[in-house]
């Protein structure tokens, strides 16, 4: 009765992962990872991104796109220490933080709450910038901030939610014939990273707690 009541549990909770509003969209976004050398310099790269960013927008049932170095769900990643002032108490705190492209909160679906987006009037941030503004995870506009990682994720938004993997194999091949600098590391799926995300605990639900029982 308490493994049967355990179990229970543990699929009550893989509900309440599921339902859980992560802020950001996880239907109708195809997602594909491209890396190009180590050696290639920011700038370069970038100017890259941002053509295959319009060359994937381009596509039938694409409705936007975006980059970043590091997708939700897939780790911290890097972080920057943040100073806050009068707080001499926080001197440790760090945010984590990501370089993205343009349209890249348009295309995952993030509501701003305040302030305003990123946008081509944002000036490179001088090097030994810091920022009094304490965030779990900062955000600055490609061109901003050296686009110093090797590994883009390119995120599509298609017109209808449905046609997310539909799109990867045209995606594939514009990365191919457009940047071949570039490698496609792998493609998928928003719904398939939030899976993979929760995939442990979904995975220990799955275990027939009759059996169990049994095997006890």
């Amino acid at each position: 009765m308490l493994i049967a009541s355990s179990a229970a549990l543990l699929v009550r909770s893989v509900a309440n992962l599921y339902a859980i509003d992560p802020r950001f969209a996880t239907k109708g976004i195809a997602v594909v990872d491209a890396t190009s050398s180590p050696q290639m310099t920011s700038a370069p790269r970038l100017q890259k991104l941002e053509e295959l960013v319009r060359s994937l927008g381009s596509l039938q049932g694409v409705r936007s796109v975006g980059a970043a170095m590091k997708l939700p769900l897939r780790g911290g990643g890097d972080s920057f220490g943040v100073t806050v002032e009068g707080q001499p108490e926080a001197s440790n705190t760090f945010t984590y933080f990501r370089v993205v492209t343009r349209d890249y909160f348009e295309t995952m679906g993030v509501k701003l709450r305040a302030g305003r987006a990123l946008d081509g009037s944002d000036q490179p941030i001088a090097d030994d910038d810091s920022t009094a503004e304490a965030a779990p995870v900062r955000y600055y506009l490609a061109g901003q901030a050296p686009w110093f990682s090797n590994v883009a994720t390119f995120v599509l938004r298609t017109t209808r939610p449905a046609d997310a993997a539909a799109v990867l194999d045209a995606a594939r091949r514009t990365v191919r014939d457009v940047a071949p600098v570039l490698a496609v590391q792998g493609t998928t799926t928003m719904e398939r990273v939030f899976d993979t995300a929760v995939g442990p605990a979904r995975r220990a639900a799955t275990v027939d707690p009759a059996l169990v029982m049994r095997e006890q």
